[in-house]
């Protein structure tokens, strides 16, 4: 797999020129220091206000309708009538109220004459296929090495699958699936308390239990499979090289059966709901197809 890494031969001297880590709850800015270090945090309940009743109570009689938009592929009519009913009611302190980070995580070290001399093959980077971002370098004969990550939820590894899908790498996109579905089951009863992953029975295990892993990680599955647009096997990985799906809905009122050998599409039938017209992708292959609704 190539590598896919932002490295840097100096610390940040900025916030901006910092790396940042994070899960979608919490996350860090790490500026890769010599010899101390510096993490500017950040936490998403850090709102100002307390507890209050924002759901739209509009949301789920559109949704719906919303729906219908988009199959029909009236995206301007859809997102207007998800920005009228989707979002939350109004708060007398603004939209969504003020933010503040949650702080500043200082790392001093015990003896800093240890560290009085030049600092020598400095590098800091973020691997973003791991999302780990490390510091390292040398002083005299010690190399010195930190490392810092956001341990990822379920949703947050289900975006990811889906991201490396829509790009067509379906190998960093199977890596992330692989993970998604890591067991964290320790020994009897006993599970790992941090990361995602899956208990005996599936359940995404962001503790307590994630739902949003496990929709997701469906979805995600499906995108490797399935885009609308409508491209076929858009992203399939190396592991999978004999399958079939069926049942795939795309977008513009369309079903999809699939089937592939040797990595190579086998069968691709496409049942038409609506009778829209469609384009249909494989590899560097289109097809523009009219069809009538109810036919195949």
């Amino acid at each position: 797999m190539t590598a896919c890494v932002l490295w840097y031969r100096r610390p940040a001297a900025r916030w901006v020129e910092a790396l940042p880590v994070g899960n979608g709850r919490l996350g860090a800015m790490v500026f890769g220091g010599i010899g101390s270090e510096r993490w500017q945090l950040n936490e998403d309940s850090l709102w100002t206000g307390g507890p209050e009743d924002a759901d739209n109570p509009a949301a789920l009689a559109a949704l719906p309708q919303i729906r219908e938009l988009y199959f029909e592929g009236r995206y301007a009519e859809a997102q207007q009538l998800c920005d009228a009913t989707q979002i939350r009611k109004p708060s007398q302190r603004g939209d969504f109220g003020s933010y503040t980070t949650l702080g500043e995580l200082r790392l001093l070290p015990a003896d800093a004459s240890e560290l009085a001399a030049p600092a020598l093959a400095y590098r800091r980077e973020l691997d973003l296929n791991s999302a780990v971002a490390t510091t390292r370098y040398r002083i005299g004969p010690r190399t010195y090495t930190r490392q810092c990550f956001a341990s990822a939820t379920g949703w947050s590894r289900a975006w990811k699958i889906c991201f490396w899908a829509r790009l067509g790498a379906g190998e960093r996109a199977y890596c992330q699936l692989r993970q998604l579905l890591t067991p964290v089951c320790l020994a009897d009863s006993e599970f790992a308390a941090d990361g995602a992953g899956v208990y005996p029975n599936l359940l995404c295990a962001h503790p307590p239990f994630q739902i949003d892993g496990n929709f997701g990680g469906a979805a995600a599955i499906a995108e490797l499979l399935l885009q609308s647009g409508i491209s076929f096997l858009p992203a399939l990985p190396a592991a999978w090289p004999v399958g079939s799906v069926s049942g795939l809905c795309a977008r513009g009122g369309f079903e999809v059966e699939l089937a592939w050998r040797a990595g190579v599409l086998t069968l691709a039938r496409l049942r038409s709901l609506r009778g829209n017209r469609c384009e249909a992708r494989y590899a560097s292959r289109v097809v523009q197809l009219e069809t009538v609704a109810g036919e195949t």
